[in-house]
C-alpha cells in the first residue's frame, strides 16, 4: 500500500502521534518512513546560538 512515507514534524504532541501512524502503514505495508524535522526561522536560530554558546562553554571548561 505504502512504499515511501515523508513525514514532517516539529517536536509536538500532534506530530508524535502522526509519526506512530505513519510507523504503523509502512510497517503494514513493507515501506519506509523518512522524518524532516520543521522549525520555524526563530526556533531555529535561537537553537543554534544556545548549541553554539553550550560548546565555548565546554571548551573554556576543557582547557581549565
Amino acid at each position: 500500500m505504502y512504499n515511501h512515507i515523508l513525514l514532517a514534524a516539529d517536536g509536538s504532541d500532534h506530530a508524535f502521534r502522526a509519526g506512530k501512524q505513519a510507523a504503523q502503514l509502512a510497517k503494514a505495508s513493507g515501506g519506509k518512513v523518512d522524518v524532516v524535522y520543521v522549525v520555524d526561522g526563530e526556533t531555529s536560530k535561537a537553537d543554534n546560538l544556545n548549541h553554539s554558546y553550550q560548546y565555548v562553554l565546554e571548551k573554556k571548561e576543557e582547557k581549565s
